[in-house]
């Protein structure tokens, strides 16, 4: 393989450096705002926000995290597919040649649908990722390399995304029967009360809902609630993607 210049190293270094500023922002807002979740008519007083408040506060937090790591994929992939490689000199073997930058890519991708690359990319769908990266790299690598527990989580981070961002009776059903298999639930059992995206993620998941994280373990003052379990899947999932040191 054909040594790349350290430019290209350096555009995926800082596409990962500005995805870890996005997923420590989202920690940083999420801190606060889960311990104003905690009411009383005592307590009231002393909270910077009302819980109902805070919930929606948490649920925009998710929201831009999801937001960080879309576009992270986004830039990885076009990046691979111009022939940019990881600090440590790895790039996926390209199936049908090298596009001449990012811009490039971006066009060849978007041929696929008229030339319209709004509706070609599909960053949030990981089936549409890994089957786009079969196409353009050799096994789709390392594209295809995320474990079947962190597509699990990813899918459902959508579900709580679209719930966040839309209030129609789809996002109200898709999230309803996602929180309902979170907790093993039927399908058809209503919600608990005051159930919303914000109070969600601030509960502990089940064992064995994440992986164990060995590269970015949640901080031991961190309770492993849902959200501080989706910074570390998605800080681990991103060193899939791009080994980086840490």
């Amino acid at each position: 393989m054909a040594k790349q210049s350290s430019g290209r190293c350096k555009s995926l270094k800082s596409a990962y450096s500005v995805f870890n500023k996005g997923i420590q922002t989202a920690k940083r807002i999420y801190g606060p705002a889960s311990k104003w979740l905690e009411y009383s008519h005592e307590s009231f007083s002393d909270k910077s926000y009302h819980p109902r408040v805070a919930e929606k506060v948490i649920g925009l937090a998710f929201l831009s995290m999801v937001a960080a790591w879309e576009e992270f994929v986004e830039e990885v992939f076009l990046g691979y597919m111009a022939g940019a490689t990881t600090p440590d000199g790895y790039a996926p073997e390209l199936m049908i040649g090298k596009c001449q930058n990012k811009v490039h890519a971006m066009q060849v991708l978007g041929a696929a649908v008229n030339g319209d690359p709004a509706r070609a990319l599909k960053w949030s769908d990981w089936p549409w990722v890994s089957n786009v990266a079969k196409v353009h790299f050799k096994y789709g690598a390392p594209f295809t390399s995320l474990p079947k527990l962190y597509l699990e989580r990813l899918k459902d981070a959508q579900g709580i995304r679209n719930r966040v961002a839309h209030n129609s009776a789809k996002a109200k059903k898709g999230f309803k029967t996602l929180v309902n298999r979170l907790v093993g639930e039927t399908d058809k059992s209503p919600l608990p009360k005051g159930m919303a995206p914000g109070t969600l993620l601030a509960c502990e998941p089940e064992a064995g809902l994440f992986p164990v994280f060995t590269i970015c373990p949640i901080d031991d003052y961190e309770w492993p609630d849902f959200f501080c379990s989706y910074t570390s899947l998605y800080l681990e999932a991103a060193s899939l993607l791009i080994p980086v040191e840490h």
